[in-house]
């Protein structure tokens, strides 16, 4: 009986095992790109050179591009940042990665990169699952890079860390208590209690600057000779003082007491 994978029908490689397995032959095969295998492999790929490159393309190359895809990228974009021709991009998944009808679902994105069985694309699929495409091809960029597209500050990467440690709590406490899993919500929890009177800390003495700017510029204005002035050397405003003083007193006078009624 044949056994599913995760839980899908089929294994994501399944046109590859297939092809390689012996039994397929070009006069029952019905798959294209299964015929298109044995094909190739009868004039041992030398006619077939894309088709000879996917195959043997070496899997952490391969995992790149298979990651993205996880994470939600499309096949243009995949080949953008790959520098891979669309086709190439198209071939590589449908012979090693038919996972279109899943990735939809958190559950099975999820069961996909758990399942992988290299370490190195297993971390990669991982990462693109939990946080997308573009976080995941960021982690390939130059600092200059990262400067011109989203250039880092305190406050973002506070708030990406807190995101991180509140989605890592819930995930870690599912686990029975006493297992690592529960060991290390505790190291989490710490690390979010200790965050966050490091963030007070840091916005009391961000709001302790802005005052403290505020005093500096005016002992600058109270010391520069050119600026520093009073009110007298305001004409109009010395003026316009005077009117509202004039207009106090002249309906001040204009008043009269119970007793003079």
């Amino acid at each position: 009986m044949y056994k599913k994978y995760s839980l899908l029908s089929h294994r994501p490689d399944w046109r590859h095992k297939a092809a390689i397995s012996g039994k397929a032959t070009l006069e029952d095969c019905k798959d294209p790109l299964i015929k298109r295998y044995l094909q190739a492999k009868a004039s041992n790929f030398t006619v077939d050179t894309e088709l000879a490159a996917v195959v043997t393309m070496p899997i952490e190359d391969r995992g790149i591009i298979e990651a993205l895809y996880l994470g939600g990228a499309t096949i243009a974009t995949i080949a953008k940042y790959t520098m891979t021709a669309s086709s190439t991009v198209q071939l590589v998944l449908d012979l090693f990665f038919d996972v279109k009808d899943i990735r939809d679902s958190p559950v099975l994105r999820t069961q996909m990169a758990h399942r992988e069985l290299n370490r190195s694309v297993k971390s990669y699929k991982k990462f693109a699952v939990k946080n997308g495409w573009k976080k995941f091809l960021q982690q390939f960029f130059s600092r200059e890079e990262v400067q011109e597209q989203d250039p880092p500050t305190i406050p973002k990467a506070q708030q990406d860390l807190l995101m991180e440690i509140a989605n890592k709590i819930p995930e870690l406490s599912v686990f029975e208590t006493g297992t690592v899993e529960s060991k290390e919500l505790q190291h989490w929890s710490k690390i979010l209690l200790e965050l966050s009177r490091e963030m007070r800390v840091h916005d009391w003495e961000v709001e302790k600057e802005k005052e403290l700017d505020i005093h500096r510029i005016m002992e600058m204005l109270r010391s520069n000779d050119r600026i520093a002035t009073e009110r007298a050397n305001f004409e109009y405003l010395q003026k316009g003082m005077q009117e509202v003083e004039d207009e106090s007193e002249t309906k001040g006078k204009g008043k009269t007491s119970p007793e003079e009624s």
